[in-house]
């Protein structure tokens, strides 16, 4: 995915001459990054074939690793359809955002790379990330902020969940129980029971299963807040200024 990232980035640019099949006639990088995701057919093929125009060599085990159907099995999971739900703030698409936040979750190393562009601030990369992952074009402010309060887009029964796990998870993380933390983020069930047996406010709570705690937290994509609070990445309280 850097690479692919990499050379949608170099086209979008101007700085990468394109391969065969791939003709763009937007103007600025912004309508080619959108122009391009609908000319990529097969993600291997387009790294590979931009490989050898650079006259880079991409080991294979990359390509072994990689499953563009992880990407799409995520996509089809979730509607995109952002016309189905107003959104609850200012150009703000829930769908298409939960999209994005759920493919990242997919693949660890997306989820250093999105860590990484927030960091630097790379708005240009998150766009293509975007693109990518969610079909869609998403400012980071407006996926901090959707991310940040996104309990504000939730029905009572998530909210509940996630104010519960959210105080739970911190107080590991601030108890330095790291490895109990990543392991419950991760949906190890053996240990989020072993962990509930030994919390009072589960234990004592007949709606802390397994089952809720991966319906309303792990597959909302809770965890992802979290790993980006740890690394550094703030959250903004308004979605500011419109360009």
């Amino acid at each position: 995915m850097d690479y692919y990232l990499q050379f949608c980035g170099e086209l979008c640019e101007g700085t990468l001459s394109p391969p065969d099949g791939i003709a763009l006639s937007a103007e600025t990088p912004w309508e080619r990054a959108v122009e391009l995701q609908g000319l990529i057919r097969d993600i291997p093929s387009f790294v590979r074939a931009c490989a050898q125009i650079k006259g880079e060599a991409i080991p294979q085990s990359l390509f072994d690793s990689f499953r563009e159907e992880d990407v799409q099995k995520a996509l089809s999971q979730i509607s995109l359809d952002v016309e189905d739900e107003p959104p609850r703030a200012p150009d703000l698409k829930p769908h298409a955002l939960e999209a994005l936040a759920a493919s990242v979750m997919l693949e660890e190393g997306l989820t250093e790379y999105l860590i990484d562009i927030l960091r630097r601030g790379d708005d240009l990369s998150f766009f293509r990330l975007s693109q990518v992952a969610a079909r869609a074009d998403i400012s980071p402010r407006d996926f901090l902020y959707w991310l940040g309060h996104k309990e504000d887009y939730a029905d009572e029964e998530e909210r509940s969940c996630a104010a519960l796990y959210d105080g739970l998870i911190r107080r590991l993380l601030q108890e330095d129980r790291r490895e109990l933390a990543a392991a419950l983020l991760s949906g190890d069930q053996r240990t989020y029971e072993a962990f509930r047996r030994e919390t009072p406010e589960l234990s004592r709570d007949s709606r802390t299963t397994y089952q809720w705690f991966c319906d309303c937290y792990l597959d909302r994509c809770y965890p992802l807040r979290v790993m980006l609070r740890a690394n550094g990445i703030t959250f903004p309280d308004d979605l500011g200024e419109k360009d």
